[in-house]
């Protein structure tokens, strides 16, 4: 069963609260090649809520009326509080490398014997807090697996199968609407493909307010040719804190863009990740040396973390 909860989401004051950062998660699987992902059942409504409060979430049907007693999901401020919840119980095992996103909780280690352990304690803290798993969706001991929508193993990082076909399957947009899902769906990836804001800037001026929808033979061509890059994306490896590292940048008069490489033992240098970004009306007057210099500055901002490390 499913409600309409906006007018309590339009009272509700939203938490002030940060979210794990994706690159950060990714980050933390360097040298791990075993991994395990529990699945928790019903994620929302594993959290009780307070007696005083289910009035808030009261409904009516032809019979009677009902409250929930278990946070329902489209109520806004789920997500948060379910996080924060699962840190608060399991942040004593955060020190053995488990990862925690909303309702997934990835196991990731060196070896089998290191991921039976940490599991072994991670499922008796469930247990504990009476937090239930759906075992149908629980992943154990595995060599590769799916991980906030990519695919994560020892050697690297790729994107999905389901989301590589969702792309592949996409059909070519007619409305404004359409361009926005497409781009949504594949800046999710923009990591993995050079200059993606260059290629996509045409694409995202269709969804500017007041202008023209004309999905002309341009469109269709840039449409294609980020289909064709991000499902032949490369692997990115997981960034080694011990490896050389360099930075590349290059720069246009329509955008910026940079590539994190780092040396790796049996190989040449691999990619880590692309960054790019479109330059404003302002940027596009600048001299080349001005746009080379502004390259490196918004590539320093975004691998920040990297060589501060």
């Amino acid at each position: 069963m499913c409600i309409d909860l906006r007018p309590l989401n339009q009272r509700i004051h939203p938490q002030k609260f940060r979210f794990p950062l994706i690159d950060d998660q990714l980050d933390q699987l360097h040298g791990k090649c075993v991994f395990t992902k529990l699945d928790l059942r019903d994620g929302f409504h594993q959290i009780k809520i307070y007696p005083e409060d289910t009035k808030y979430f009261a409904f009516a049907t032809h019979k009677a009326q009902f409250e929930y007693t278990r946070v329902p999901f489209g109520y806004s401020e789920a997500p948060v509080e379910f996080q924060k919840r699962l840190f608060n119980i399991l942040k004593e095992l955060l020190k053995d490398g488990i990862l925690l996103y909303i309702d997934d909780i990835l196991i990731p280690t060196a070896t089998i014997e290191e991921n039976l352990k940490v599991l072994k304690e991670v499922l008796f803290t469930l247990k504990r807090y009476k937090l239930k798993l759906n075992l149908a969706k629980c992943l154990f001991l595995k060599k590769k697996i799916e991980f906030l929508g990519y695919m994560v193993s020892a050697d690297g990082i790729t994107m999905s199968s389901r989301h590589i076909q969702a792309i592949i399957d996409f059909p070519q947009p007619k409305t404004v609407k359409e361009v926005q899902s497409y781009l949504r769906l594949t800046s999710y990836f923009r990591r993995f493909i050079r200059d993606y804001a260059v290629k996509a800037k045409p694409l995202a001026a269709l969804t500017k307010k007041n202008a023209k929808f004309n999905f002309d033979k341009d469109c269709v061509d840039l449409f294609e040719l980020l289909k064709k890059e991000l499902t032949s994306a490369p692997v990115l490896h997981i960034y080694n804190p011990s490896a050389a590292t360099e930075l590349h940048t290059d720069a246009s008069m329509h955008g910026f863009g940079a590539i994190l490489l780092q040396k790796q033992k049996y190989s040449n240098w691999a990619p880590i990740a692309y960054f790019s970004k479109a330059t404003t009306d302002t940027e596009k007057r600048y001299h080349s040396y001005e746009l080379e210099t502004l390259a490196i500055v918004k590539a320093i901002e975004r691998f920040h973390v990297y060589y501060r490390a």
